[in-house]
């Protein structure tokens, strides 16, 4: 998690709060805590995955308004294979972009949804790929 992020993080809850880190709660969340599904946990597994391929949070900023203008408005950064470490984790692009979708009718519905992509992902990947695959969706979910 970002140390920036984590530095403005919420101390503690009061009504009307947003609760979680700035760079891993879902759009609706920011909008409205009435609108949260499944769906925004989806989305901030995504946000996650995002962080675990690429080694940085997928939305940053000088503080918390900052980040959440960008996430109500923007797609992360796409993940570019020459920049990773592990090339291979580029295999979960896909299952990353479209678990971060802004519009929750356009991310994965649910988890066996997500899961599903991700394996008839690995199925058509390399070796590498798969093992990358295969770990996630069997050790991470």
């Amino acid at each position: 998690i970002s140390r920036s992020a984590v530095q403005e993080d919420l101390q503690c809850t009061a009504e009307g709060m947003v609760l979680g880190s700035p760079s891993y709660i879902s759009p609706e969340q920011i909008q409205s805590s009435a609108i949260i599904d499944p769906r925004s946990d989806i989305y901030a597994l995504g946000a996650l995955l995002y962080f675990m391929v690429t080694g940085r949070v997928p939305y940053s900023g000088d503080n918390i308004t900052g980040i959440f203008a960008k996430q109500l408005t923007e797609a992360p950064e796409p993940i570019v294979v020459a920049d990773l470490y592990d090339k291979s984790a580029a295999a979960l692009s896909p299952v990353i972009e479209r678990a971060m979708q802004l519009n929750p009718a356009n991310r994965y519905q649910n988890v066996s949804e997500l899961l599903a992509h991700a394996k008839a992902l690995a199925a058509r990947a390399t070796s590498s790929a798969s093992a990358r695959i295969n770990f996630f969706t069997k050790e991470i979910i």
